[in-house]
């Protein structure tokens, strides 16, 4: 079994995650419908019915989930900015508290890691 001694000592260990995948709270905060939340609530598109709406519900204890990050020790930590967060009609004005969410998000220094994002902006 590999451990993390059978790596170069500089080696960048990291996470990654995306929007859709783990913030859940659709409905919070004024964020839109995305593409996946239309895709994923037509009848026999996504196996069993999941949809995004809980998924692992990140959005309100996202602090213990940097917590999680900083005890695994990871140096990296790559993330989405959902798009229907921050402009819930994929036009005109910013949705304030969505865009808040990223900005505190990303201010956090819980775990010291230095962040890759990307923003899924697609409605």
């Amino acid at each position: 079994m590999l451990t993390r001694h059978d790596f170069p000592a500089d080696f960048a260990w990291g996470a990654a995650t995306t929007s859709y995948q783990i913030e859940g709270a659709t409905q919070t905060d004024g964020r839109g419908p995305s593409i996946w939340d239309t895709f994923a609530h037509r009848p026999g598109k996504i196996n069993q019915g999941e949809t995004g709406d809980v998924a692992c519900e990140h959005y309100h204890p996202w602090r213990a989930d940097c917590q999680l990050i900083k005890e695994l020790g990871l140096s990296h930590y790559h993330f989405s900015i959902s798009g229907s967060r921050v402009l819930p009609t994929g036009t005109g004005a910013v949705n304030r508290a969505g865009l808040d969410f990223f900005i505190t998000y990303a201010c956090d220094k819980t775990h010291n890691s230095k962040y890759l994002i990307s923003i899924y902006l697609l409605h």
